[in-house]
């Protein structure tokens, strides 16, 4: 028999600024989850049968559909107990912290009546991340400072924590190296706290040299973790932070972008890193008709360096 849709669900986390609005890794002193019996107006009527109760099932869905109730974050099923209390059955859990970000559903059925289109939602906001010198230029960037600020994205201000920052290295007292790919476990990691300097959201990070790219890789990140700091100054747990900074070749711009088979041209390229015209980079160019070993240098106090080619093409007959 098909269930009468005649549950409603509401969720509350108790320190929350925006009660079913969470910060991913915080540690909240208690989430709150209201099942009740609604009327046709939508209203809690009455509290679900007590024939019910030992029937009564909660479930938290991700936004692919999937059950991750207790793959989320601390939540288990021995937490799951649920107590009376007038028109509510209430899930008091304590403690609880959530990880992943995300839009959930919580969703609650017996055997008689389930909690369809009724359902409490939970969205899981992360720690923000963001830095005042991206992209990072590789084999250019020498023991340059850069300054990392953490916010919330529920209210924007900055948070207080441990600020983990994924594929740097820490090297007889210099910040460098190791960019790669952020999914292998074995990547170096830095972790920052207030002992090193990380205060009000914010620490600046000297002495980084972005002198490592993957093989054939142009660009690739930095990304992020992040430990939020409780009310009671204790820590919650590790959580994946959005924002991220890249580690790039410099950029080359050439003019003009074509140059005619047969005709000499002179190529002015401008070489930049966030912006900024880089000097003292090595550029040379390839082609057909052009050979690195005759059009290279190093670009100027301007950014710019020259060369004079006459281009041609190859042509095979059969």
């Amino acid at each position: 028999m098909k269930p009468t849709n005649d549950l409603k669900v509401t969720f509350e986390a108790l320190d929350s600024p925006a009660t079913s609005t969470l910060l991913a890794g915080y540690k909240y002193s208690y989430f709150y989850i209201n099942i009740s019996k609604i009327d046709d107006t939508g209203n809690a009527s009455q509290t679900p049968d007590e024939d019910d109760y030992t029937d009564l099932i909660v479930k938290i869905y991700d936004e692919d559909g999937d059950d991750v109730t207790t793959s989320i974050g601390s939540i288990s099923t021995s937490d799951m107990s649920a107590t009376n209390m007038g028109n509510d059955y209430i899930y008091k859990l304590k403690n609880e912290y959530i990880t992943k970000a995300g839009l959930f559903t919580v969703y609650a059925k017996n055997h008689t009546s389930d909690s369809t289109d009724n359902n409490a939602t939970i969205d899981v906001k992360q720690a923000h991340v963001e830095c005042d010198k991206t992209p990072f230029i590789w084999v250019y960037d020498d023991n340059i400072s850069a300054t990392f600020t953490v916010t919330s994205e529920i209210t924007g201000e900055r948070l207080n924590g441990t600020l983990r920052i994924e594929n740097m290295t820490w090297t007889d007292g210099t910040y460098n190296r190791t960019w790669t790919n952020t999914s292998d476990p074995s990547n170096d990691t830095l972790d920052l706290s207030d002992n090193d300097g990380f205060v009000n959201g914010q620490i600046t990070v000297n002495d980084i040299t972005a002198n490592f790219l993957p093989e054939g890789e142009a660009l690739s990140n930095i990304t992020f973790w992040f430990k939020p700091e409780l009310s009671d100054g204790g820590d919650g747990e590790w959580a994946k932070a959005s924002g991220k900074v890249g580690v790039s070749v410099p950029t080359v711009t050439p003019s003009p972008m074509y140059a005619s088979i047969g005709t000499i041209t002179t190529i002015t390229c401008t070489v930049t890193g966030r912006g900024t015209p880089l000097e003292d980079i090595y550029v040379g160019l390839d082609g057909r008709g052009i050979s690195v070993a005759d059009t290279n240098g190093t670009t100027g106090t301007d950014g710019t360096i020259e060369f004079s080619i006459t281009p041609w093409i190859l042509l095979v007959s059969q």
